[in-house]
């Protein structure tokens, strides 16, 4: 396995690099509000980004998860689909955002089809949430 940090276009990136076989699996974090990374992904891995985006913001992270998903594609997307408490059982404020499956069907239907793979409650930090998983597959 290759680690590398790199300095690219303002931006500090940790690519962890695993050759097995014939494929290869890249991993890297992105500005994707300010997109340089060019072609398109088999997969890609949302671990939360867009319940922690402003909902101003999800349009156009979505539209570019979409370009940046190859046709037959697909994206494991972990959300949240109820509201956050804290120990004391008090409404947490936002982030994280709460999204329902009926707004991920409307964000990236009709072009990929939205698909709910699990839901459990995760507690961290004295909040409990709800964790959602979608996969996302873009239609070819």
């Amino acid at each position: 396995m290759d680690r590398n940090e790199r300095y690219v276009n303002g931006t500090w990136m940790s690519i962890i690099t695993e050759y097995r076989e014939k494929h290869q699996v890249v991993l890297r974090g992105i500005d994707l509000f300010n997109r340089t990374i060019e072609g398109q992904f088999d997969f890609i891995w949302d671990r939360a980004a867009i319940v922690a985006l402003t909902r101003e913001a999800v349009d156009g992270y979505v539209d570019t998860m979409k370009d940046l998903l190859c046709p037959g594609g697909s994206m494991l997307i972990e959300s949240h689909d109820s509201v956050v408490f804290t120990e004391d059982g008090t409404d947490s404020h936002p982030p994280p955002y709460v999204m329902y499956e009926n707004e991920f069907k409307s964000l990236f239907e009709p072009e990929c089809t939205v698909y709910c793979v699990d839901r459990n409650l995760h507690q961290t930090s004295g909040k409990t949430y709800k964790n959602v998983y979608y996969l996302v597959t873009k239609k070819t």
